[in-house]
């Protein structure tokens, strides 16, 4: 049953603690801005509720803007910020709100707290930003306004990655080609020396990979073992046609690795019948 705004008005007037925490945790505030009620939430404010409240539930903590971001609640984010809370607060082990918003593509609430002033590369816990996370989901919408904002469209984030990396890797395409539009460095290796073709590749992305080789992709440049791009497209969750796709680019399905292995080593060990077929059938023609 939702809350009755006359209700809480009532109690308010009546002396309820605005404070309050109930056996989970959880605050009037918080649960009127998990469920989007801007009404309830302004009228909480008005009563001394914090706009900077932290709540702790469970094994995590959250801040009210940025739970009434995740949401995607903008009329209580709206609130939230007229009365002072801060852009950027994030707990220990939760993002800022504008990580948040990014994360599930609520694009008015990011156009809102880019407007408040969010910094729009802020690190966050796990080694993420907003641009990371709007890469990784896809979300092209948030991924051009925070490119518009001013988001470095290479800054490094977990494993040494940068956004378009990550984009690639989830198989983004229309993301991938948002960001190399935007600049990014197509080879930028991650910590393992993997670059963004790569990624995609050893997933199967055929059409990131595509896009990555349309960009100036190498498929001759190798990981930290040795790898090259047609070895990944070899193992277990790659496929024929991106391996196909890597051979007319121009891959060498003959070059070995550190340990002397070829890309048809790679689809044997990983029983990828199909690229351990075209491999054996392109060598033969070459």
């Amino acid at each position: 049953m939702l809350p009755d705004f006359a209700t809480v008005q009532a109690l308010l007037q009546g002396g309820a603690p605005v404070q309050q925490t109930a056996r989970n945790g959880l605050t009037a505030l918080i649960i009127a801005a998990e469920i989007g009620h801007a009404a309830i939430v302004q009228a909480l404010l008005r009563a001394g509720a914090p706009a900077d409240h932290v709540v702790k539930c469970g094994n995590y903590s959250h801040t009210v803007l940025g739970r009434a971001a995740f949401d995607g609640h903008a009329s209580v984010v709206k609130a939230l910020l007229m009365a002072g809370a801060t852009v950027d607060q994030q707990t220990e082990d939760n993002g800022t709100a504008l990580t948040s918003a990014a994360e599930k593509g609520h694009i008015a609430i990011v156009e809102a707290l880019l407007k408040a002033g969010a910094t729009v590369d802020e690190t966050i816990i796990g080694k993420q930003t907003a641009l990371s996370m709007a890469a990784e989901q896809g979300h092209v919408a948030v991924l051009d306004r925070l490119l518009k904002a001013g988001a470095t469209v290479d800054q490094k984030v977990r494993a040494n990655q940068t956004a378009l990396s990550v984009a690639a890797e989830w198989g983004h395409v229309a993301a991938v080609k948002v960001l190399l539009q935007a600049g990014a460095k197509v080879d930028d290796p991650d910590g393992l020396g993997k670059t963004a073709v790569m990624l995609s590749a050893g997933n199967g992305k055929t059409a990131c990979v595509e896009a990555l080789l349309e960009a100036g992709a190498s498929v001759a440049k190798a990981d930290k073992y040795g790898e090259m791009v047609l070895m990944h497209a070899a193992g277990r969750r790659g496929n024929a046609v991106t391996a196909q796709t890597l051979l007319e680019a121009g891959a060498d399905c003959r070059q070995m690795d550190r340990r002397g292995r070829t890309a048809l080593h790679f689809a044997l060990e990983s029983n990828n019948r199909d690229v351990a077929a075209l491999l054996r059938a392109y060598d033969t023609k070459s």
